[in-house]
């Protein structure tokens, strides 16, 4: 199957162990920095007062989300920028789409690699995230960490299309500035969106509200919404790609 080939080439050029270990090194020192924050302010402070936050487990494993939303995200844009524009550029779409292979088969075999790279990604780095600063600061809500998690995830899922979609229609540079535009573009709208009540629909409430989902008070109606919402977004994304895709004149 190809999509066994979309991972295997996505292995090989390092683009999955690099997002994996990108993921594990936020999970290693997210913890320990926020720990030992105070002492390498005053170290290297100059002297200069700073009042932080103490340290809890919960206040790393936010860290630790938002570090996924931002670099990791940014990293997903541009892993999946060049993912079909790049073999437009070189013909290569062309030459697999010659043999018995859809278009919309083409595109959602490269969709489910980069998808089980994110997936298995977060969950690993997750878990090693969660059971470190438990071990370094104490005990932490398992479920609020896990729903937290899933709902960086489906985000990252989201520009994942996002970037598909720029991917198939543009040049990598394109695609890049589709991904960003639509996948975090929701965050300059946040304060129309709450003032109109809704924002709990955006794909960004999810990441943006880590804290408040890891503390437990986050209604628990307003994260289903907003994770349906991002998983619905993400398959609409998906399936405009396909239907514009389908009709684009390849070279």
């Amino acid at each position: 199957m190809r999509c066994g080939w979309e991972l295997k080439k996505a292995w090989r050029s390092f683009k999955i162990p690099g997002f994996w270990l990108l993921l594990l090194f936020f999970a290693l020192m997210d913890p320990p920095m926020i720990k030992y924050m105070e002492q390498i302010v005053s170290r290297f402070g100059g002297g200069v007062k700073i009042q932080l936050p103490p340290p809890t487990s919960q206040l790393a494993m936010v860290q630790f989300l938002q570090d996924l939303t931002q670099l990791a995200g940014f990293a997903v844009v541009l892993l999946a920028a060049g993912s079909v524009a790049g073999e437009k550029k070189s013909g290569l779409a062309s030459w697999y789409l010659a043999q018995p292979l859809s278009r919309a088969r083409y595109l959602g075999e490269k969709w489910l690699a980069y998808a089980a790279m994110i997936t298995l990604g977060v969950a690993g780095s997750g878990a090693v995230a969660y059971f470190y600063c438990w071990s370094l600061l104490g005990p932490l809500p398992a479920s609020g960490a896990w729903r937290a998690a899933l709902g960086v995830a489906a985000f990252l899922l989201f520009i994942l299309s996002a970037t598909l979609l720029g991917s198939a229609l543009f040049s990598f540079a394109g695609a890049g500035i589709v991904g960003f535009l639509l996948g975090y573009g929701g965050y300059a709208l946040k304060a129309p969106a709450q003032a109109a009540g809704l924002y709990r629909f955006f794909p960004q409430s999810l990441p943006g509200s880590a804290a408040d989902i890891l503390a437990g008070v986050y209604p628990a109606a307003d994260f289903y919404w907003g994770l349906f919402s991002c998983l619905l977004l993400t398959g609409l994304l998906f399936w405009l790609t396909a239907l514009r895709f389908g009709a684009l004149e390849l070279r």
